[in-house]
């Protein structure tokens, strides 16, 4: 422990005993007569949910760490939420969530939320897709009265047309392109805030008690407000993952929304606003994203003989004659572009981690320092694009498999790789989503503020 009382994070192993710390720190919060871990197993195990613009369902792994983390607290067998529907509109990732072991095969997996939209509204649609700025004076209205949607649409687990439900609680990360320094930054006026008015009309109409809305830092908090405050109490969050004791940044907004006549009851004594309760469970962070980098060399030769074959050289190349071990290697893989932004890159940031897809600046250009690890060795927030990434963190400076930069941003690939690079039980493994989604999800809407 720190001097201040924080756990402090030293080890790979430390990083990944998130869920532990959390209910630790979860069980000093006694309210009279009352054990608050079997309160809190109990209300996560009796809990619907639900799930928007999905991706992988960080939400759902977050509660999955959680349900192990109480019963091994509480000494007996983990109690899951049940999950009832989610949705994602990207076909690779509704492949991972029909594969996602926290959805059973009950939980409807539908698409693009679009389709959600009334029938009587699809012209107006149309129309606003090509004139984006008069979205929310037009759609106000019919959002705020759930009229914009219908409750249907084609489920890709079922084969059928299925039907939305209401669900305990629902948690979202709405399109942050129009908000994001990386986006348009057009707010309003950016055709993707089309899909955060059907959302918001959907859990409207659904009247769901408890829901979390995640964004970047730039989302204008009075937009969702706006929208949703006649039925929502609305309490929202700013937090970084480095304060959780990751070594890595992703800013986050997080908005959580209490249906204002749903029936409640504290599960906790729990401290108010909303950033108090938060900083219960910050963690110091000792480690680098090095720690990130042990793919074992099997895995490596594979990169490094595909990269060598994309190059064709001339040479025969071949597993005989390749050497994870030696950097030129490694770098003859590289364009010329790629080489070029690694040298801008050892200028600005000496042995550091860079995203060779990124431009770094500097050298006549002007958009700005990329991806790249700060002082601290912690990695900036990873995006779709951020491939091939490339560390000097290690002796051998290499190139970094896609299973270990998976490994820092959360991306459960549910394939024998994935678990070959984390062998030791990978379906507890966590990491940088899931920390921050766990963190207020969980605790937030089970120990903050319970719903009968």
């Amino acid at each position: 422990m720190q001097g201040g009382g924080l756990i402090e994070v030293n080890t790979l192993a430390d990083l990944h005993r998130w869920a532990d710390h959390v209910v630790a720190t979860l069980s000093t919060f006694k309210p009279a007569g009352k054990d608050v871990v079997l309160q809190l197993q109990r209300i996560l195990g009796d809990r619907t949910m639900s799930g928007a613009f999905s991706g992988i369902e960080t939400p759902t792994t977050g509660c999955m760490h959680m349900a192990y983390a109480f019963a091994k607290k509480a000494g007996n067998r983990p109690r899951f939420p049940k999950h009832r529907w989610v949705l994602e509109w990207n076909k690779d990732a509704i492949k991972e969530l029909l594969l996602h072991p926290g959805l059973g095969p009950d939980c409807c997996v539908f698409g693009d939320i679009m389709t959600f939209v009334n029938p009587a509204y699809s012209s107006v649609i149309e129309h606003l897709k090509k004139n984006p700025h008069l979205a929310v004076d037009v759609l106000t209205d019919v959002v705020r009265s759930g009229a914009l949607v219908k409750l249907t649409s084609w489920c890709y687990r079922h084969n059928r047309y299925c039907k939305v439900c209401r669900t305990d609680a629902h948690c979202a990360g709405t399109p942050c392109t129009p908000f994001s320094t990386q986006g348009s930054q057009k707010a309003n006026e950016d055709p993707c805030v089309l899909f955060l008015l059907v959302w918001c009309a959907l859990i409207i109409k659904l009247r769901i008690p408890s829901v979390l809305q995640e964004n970047v830092s730039g989302f204008i908090s009075s937009l969702l407000v706006s929208l949703m405050g006649h039925l929502y109490d609305a309490q929202w969050y700013v937090c970084d993952t480095d304060v959780y004791g990751w070594p890595s940044h992703r800013v986050r907004k997080y908005h959580g929304l209490i249906l204002k006549d749903a029936t409640m009851s504290l599960a906790t004594t729990t401290p108010d606003p909303l950033y108090v309760f938060m900083r219960e469970f910050h963690r110091v962070c000792n480690i680098t994203c090095d720690a990130f980098w042990v793919a074992p060399d099997a895995m490596l030769e594979d990169l490094l003989l595909a990269s060598l074959s994309k190059r064709k050289t001339g040479d025969e190349i071949t597993r005989d004659n390749v050497d994870v071990s030696k950097p030129e290697q490694w770098l003859s893989c590289l364009l010329p572009e790629q080489i070029k932004r690694l040298n801008l890159y050892r200028e600005l940031a000496p042995g550091g981690c860079y995203s060779l897809q990124q431009n770094p600046g500097g050298d006549g250009e002007t958009r700005g320092f990329g991806a790249h690890s700060d002082e601290k060795g912690a990695l900036h927030t990873m995006i779709k694009n951020c491939l091939p990434l490339w560390s000097e963190q290690l002796e051998a400076k290499r190139l970094c498999h896609p299973f270990e930069i998976a490994g820092t941003q959360g991306l459960y690939v549910f394939t024998p790789e994935r678990q070959a690079l984390w062998p030791d039980s990978p379906d507890r493994k966590l990491s940088s989503l899931d920390v921050e989604v766990m963190i207020i999800f969980d605790n937030v809407n089970l120990s903050h503020a319970r719903i009968r």
